[in-house]
């Protein structure tokens, strides 16, 4: 990779010809001067920006890269001057002073910075699929699960979406919610985790409370690991 960066950085800045060198030399000596140029700056840089990260890595990524452009420009735009006059065969047209230099290295150097995180920004991943539960529900209905519930012999969706009506086994119908947090709490009731807004106790007995309002009732088998679950 650094081959390459170097072999295309050397073609694109000795077609362009900046700082001067497009008025003052041939194409072939803008590309033997740049080759030459960008292969000391590529070494300059690393070994500038691996200092400055150990120096300064509790100063975040922009501070050393604000100070690690400043440096290279200071260190780089005296010799690309030099560079410059020194294999200009003509040098009528006007070449770029010194102060210009460090400013357009400066300005360089940040607009790589912004690219490198461009770059490095991790993807966005990938929605996962829904569980298989909720592609059984219409369009419209579905969407995040809150709960579901036994009636006679359909299983109620609850989502954020609204409700539906599944003539399913209920054990058929959480094994079907693969990838959702959420708990069994009772023989005929199912709950997303992330639907829990609270719980209540009455008269012994222990209720979660969801999202939509409803008062879901925990039954002893499940009770103990339910508590867990709140308590975690």
């Amino acid at each position: 990779m650094p081959v390459l960066s170097w072999v295309a950085l050397t073609l694109m800045i000795g077609i362009s010809g900046p700082f001067g060198s497009y008025e003052n030399l041939e194409l072939p000596m803008r590309l033997a001067m740049w080759a030459v140029f960008n292969m000391g700056a590529i070494v300059l840089g690393v070994i500038v920006r691996l200092g400055m990260w150990r120096l300064l890595r509790t100063k975040g990524y922009w501070t050393i890269s604000v100070l690690t452009s400043a440096v290279l420009a200071l260190s780089l735009a005296g010799p690309l001057h030099v560079f410059v006059l020194f294999l200009a065969e003509e040098t009528q047209q006007r070449i770029p002073s010194l102060v210009e230099n460090v400013m357009i290295l400066f300005s360089i150097g940040l607009g790589l910075s912004s690219l490198r995180i461009l770059l490095d920004r991790p993807e966005p991943p990938e929605d996962a699929p829904p569980p298989r539960l909720v592609r059984r529900l219409s369009p419209g209905v579905r969407g995040q699960l809150i709960r579901c519930a036994v009636d006679d012999h359909y299983v109620i969706v609850v989502t954020e979406q609204g409700e539906e009506q599944l003539l399913m086994r209920f054990s058929d119908a959480i094994s079907e919610l693969e990838g959702v947090d959420g708990l069994r709490v009772h023989r005929s009731h199912w709950v997303a985790m992330d639907a829990v807004t609270g719980h209540a106790n009455e008269n012994g007995r222990l209720f979660l409370l969801s999202k939509d309002g409803a008062r879901i009732p925990v039954s002893r088998n499940y009770r103990q690991a339910v508590e867990a679950r709140l308590s975690a």
